[in-house]
């Protein structure tokens, strides 16, 4: 497992010119094979297993990225210019631009954002709030968070949002209560895994919550767990990062590796949100 990750470059091949020793750069969630393809195929995802390819996962001191160049994800920091002493909520913030936080951005495309709307993420777990985040981000007038994890919730809430815990009561009633004529725009950020009040397995919850949530002539996104896809948003993001947006408030523990096996049990207990893996 593994397949979000940045550091610091310690070896270049000798093919490579525009990275440098020192660099920082963020590891895509889907690597390139670095060929053109003259038909559709799976790209690489590190740590997802066999059926994603074999570069391994990125919970390791050291990871091997092949075809750098296409790959890797430049961030606008050096070793020079941090002396070092760079404060990891930074990095952190960079950290999610492949995957989960490009994910959330990108799940309001799918369903036509425009500032002004009023969105309903199904979903707060990591994408989910950070789809909420980026509506903030994007001028959204109003977003509603659903879920039942009161934690992430909080979360939700603590970015402006309006949470909507669906154990306490139907969560289309909840928002309909606020928004009579429904919302403008509302994406699903759960999939497969959807859980009913009973917290059961139920695959088409959402989705007919999102009919039934959603206004005459609004949208619907969908970046829940269903199917891998192509890569996400995340180098256009990485240049939007710095002073504007702090996505790492997602984050409930960074942990060393022992750790590892402890914060899997916590984060499928819903006792965390997202765990960070740092190394010396």
């Amino acid at each position: 497992m593994g397949h979000e990750g940045m550091g610091v470059i310690a070896e270049i091949g000798n093919a490579v010119d525009a990275l440098n020793v020192g660099d920082y750069v963020v590891i895509p969630d889907i690597m390139e094979s670095g060929h053109y393809e003259l038909e559709p195929v799976a790209g690489v995802s590190p740590g997802s297993g066999p059926d994603f390819g074999h570069e391994g996962g990125c919970q390791s001191e050291y990871v091997r990225v092949p075809h750098a160049e296409t790959n890797l994800i430049p961030v606008p920091l050096t070793s020079n210019t941090t002396n070092g002493t760079i404060d990891s909520s930074v990095l952190i913030d960079y950290l999610f631009v492949s995957d989960i936080f490009g994910t959330g951005w990108l799940s309001l495309d799918f369903a036509g954002f425009e500032a002004g709307d009023t969105v309903a993420v199904f979903g707060a777990g990591p994408v989910g709030l950070l789809a909420a985040y980026s509506a903030q981000l994007r001028g959204a007038s109003r977003i509603y968070v659903v879920d039942h994890v009161q934690s992430r919730l909080d979360m939700a809430a603590s970015i402006g949002a309006v949470p909507i815990n669906f154990r306490e009561s139907d969560p289309v009633q909840q928002i309909l209560a606020h928004e009579p004529n429904g919302v403008r725009r509302s994406v699903d950020c759960v999939g497969y895994e959807s859980l009913n009040a009973d917290l059961e397995i139920d695959r088409s919850i959402v989705v007919r919550n999102m009919v039934a949530v959603t206004g005459f002539q609004g949208g619907m996104g969908q970046v829940g767990a269903w199917f891998a896809g192509d890569n996400t948003t995340g180098a256009p993001l990485a240049g939007t990062v710095v002073g504007q947006a702090h996505p790492s408030f997602i984050v409930s523990s960074e942990i060393n590796i022992e750790q590892a096996p402890e914060y899997y049990s916590r984060f499928n207990d819903f006792l965390e949100t997202k765990v960070v893996i740092t190394f010396p």
